[in-house]
């Protein structure tokens, strides 16, 4: 009896570990994708080439300014109901922005798709953590990170091999699929859980963690077409980093944190968020 329950826990655990590898997998793939279909959505919808960029800026804004907020609102609201929550907005997204008529349209909904990613990204590792032993833990998180990973350089492939046969509508319906697999996967497979010791939710931290990301992020994408120098650059990396300075100064007072003070000094922690914010920066 007790060899059953232990299987059937294992396998549990390794269908939790695929529903969050294909939800990660897909994510990482809408980041790249569309790239390939540029040119037949300019044509197609008639957008200029600073609105053909918010294509893939909105998607790239959403999703880093809200990942924060949608660990927190699993830790306090549990994982598994935010979980489902941001794949059903990600796969409304990407329908709406298969059947986009406009390019304002396009862009509001892919944003959208944004939002649904953030909220699954922010806890898949947490989702993981929690369904794998200490033992096999650090295994898990590899397949996962490498599975995720290789979704940057499947993205550009992949739209190249659907606008071959298809419209470019294709590169995002093809998100539904791998969406369906990871919602029934996730009821079947995933247990609840919260994160311990949180309270009610950090209103000031999330408005000050999402403006900032926001800023940084905005900063980040206008580099990539004006001077560092230029308003439309330093602006928004001022005015986030000035925001991120606040949020750190009000979550070491504040008395239910969205991010607990020992973390933010925690050497490991921040010089892994260091590393990883180089990483993606450098993309």
């Amino acid at each position: 009896m007790l060899l059953t329950e232990r299987l059937k826990s294992a396998g549990r655990s390794r269908l939790t570990l695929l529903a969050m590898c294909a939800a990660t997998f897909m994510i990482q793939v809408d980041v790249t994708i569309v790239n390939v279909a540029l040119p037949s959505i300019q044509r197609e919808l008639r957008m200029t080439p600073g609105d053909l960029e918010w294509v893939i800026s909105a998607y790239a804004l959403a999703l880093a300014a809200l990942i924060p907020v949608g660990g927190a609102l699993g830790d306090r609201y549990g994982r598994r109901r935010i979980f489902l929550l941001g794949i059903g907005l990600f796969t409304l997204g990407s329908i709406a922005c298969a059947v986009a008529p406009t390019g304002e349209w396009l862009i509001a909904c892919r944003a959208l798709q944004g939002v649904g990613g953030a909220a699954m990204l922010a806890l898949t590792l947490s989702i993981i953590a929690a369904a794998f032993p200490v033992q096999t833990r650090l295994r898990a998180i590899g397949t996962w990170a490498a599975i995720g990973g290789t979704g940057f350089g499947v993205g550009p492939v992949a739209g190249g091999v659907l606008l071959s046969f298809f419209g470019w509508e294709s590169v995002f319906w093809v998100n539904v699929p791998f969406a369906v697999a990871a919602i029934c996967l996730t009821l079947y497979a995933v247990e609840e859980s919260r994160g311990a010791g949180f309270g009610r939710l950090d209103w000031v931290g999330v408005a000050l963690s999402a403006l900032g990301l926001v800023g940084v992020t905005l900063g980040l994408i206008e580099s990539a077409s004006h001077a560092w120098g230029q308003v439309l650059v330093a602006g928004p990396l001022a005015i986030g980093l000035m925001l991120l300075i606040c949020f750190v100064v009000w979550e070491r007072r504040a008395t239910q944190p969205m991010i607990p003070p020992s973390l933010l000094g925690a050497r490991s922690f921040v010089s892994a968020s260091v590393v990883y914010l180089i990483s993606y920066t450098a993309f």
